[in-house]
């Protein structure tokens, strides 16, 4: 879990079932919701990139916001 404007998002590192090499990639999914709107946020890596990767995806999702009506 993570807070951001407010709100407790829920954040998932999955192991994809299908797809070509699919055993070797990992990826990263943040759901946020607000009174506005979601914010969801999905990235991949290889397996052995991940843990760097992991700073790189939350730096995205801690920038990512609703725009403004």
């Amino acid at each position: 879990m993570f807070d951001q404007h407010g709100a407790k998002g829920i954040e998932v590192v999955i192991a994809p079932g299908l797809g070509p090499d699919h055993e070797n990639a990992r990826q990263y999914i943040s759901l946020l919701d607000l009174p506005r709107g979601r914010i969801t946020i999905s990235c991949a890596a290889r397996l052995g990139a991940m843990p760097k990767a992991l700073d790189v995806f939350r730096a995205v999702r801690d920038g990512a916001a609703l725009k403004d009506r």
